[in-house]
């Protein structure tokens, strides 16, 4: 039996020669987008520990010193404040009666698993939107919304719902770099392709099975089995 991370239902999916050969050799290439997704996250963690409402004000926990620290990641940083300043003046306009609860995470990068069917991972942030519903939040740094993303979150519902039985209804994409998010509503078809493709990736994986079909490879790997006439 192997348990199986987002990351590899997504990197499988995407080409299992490369998700192969990143765990053969167990190296993961320090390329800069990476890199800057982890340092927005980490200040991810950081925001939402500091972060505190006075008056119906937010207070942000920043300094000028911190933004020296990571210039090179200052740009995303300063975007996703703004994006949760916005999002706090909607909440304000809802006149509900539990708006501290609607700005406040109920999980931040919090590790999650199914230990029955071998699945886990790192769900970026979980938010009540009110009565028994909650919304999943990822944050992603590129500049365009993949269908991956769809899928990501999706893998996300399935573990929060089986493992903390929570209504997960709905599902957010913020994107950091844009200054915009995508909203996604969950469906049954949406869900069945989810665990249709984790269920394909996690037998895959179990039995050394490294193809699924020509469109799941990624360009040097097709070239590369078309001409040894393997495809």
């Amino acid at each position: 039996m192997v348990w199986i991370s987002k990351s590899d239902v997504i990197s499988f999916w995407s080409c299992p020669l490369c998700w192969k050969e990143s765990k053969e050799e167990q190296i993961q290439e320090f390329v800069f987008p990476m890199w800057v997704g982890s340092m927005v996250h980490d200040f991810h963690n950081f925001f939402w520990k500091g972060v505190r409402l006075e008056s119906g004000e937010v207070q942000l926990p920043l300094t000028p010193d911190y933004f020296m620290k990571n210039k090179l990641v200052s740009k995303y940083i300063l975007n996703l404040v703004m994006m949760e300043l916005n999002r706090w003046e909607e909440i304000k306009k809802l006149n509900n009666i539990d708006i501290e609860k609607l700005f406040y995470p109920t999980f931040i990068e919090k590790r999650i698993e199914v230990s029955s069917e071998e699945l886990k991972g790192i769900v970026d942030r979980v938010e009540w939107i009110g009565e028994k519903n909650y919304r999943i939040v990822e944050l992603k740094t590129g500049r365009c919304y993949l269908d991956k993303h769809i899928l990501e979150i999706s893998f996300y519902k399935h573990i929060l719902e089986k493992k903390y039985k929570m209504n997960i209804t709905e599902g957010r994409i913020d994107y950091p770099t844009l200054m915009e998010t995508k909203s996604i509503i969950f469906n049954d078809e949406i869900m069945n392709r989810t665990m249709d493709i984790v269920k394909i990736v996690k037998s895959k994986i179990e039995h050394n099975d490294f193809f699924i079909s020509d469109e799941n490879l990624c360009e040097e790997h097709y070239k590369e089995l078309k001409e040894k006439g393997v495809i």
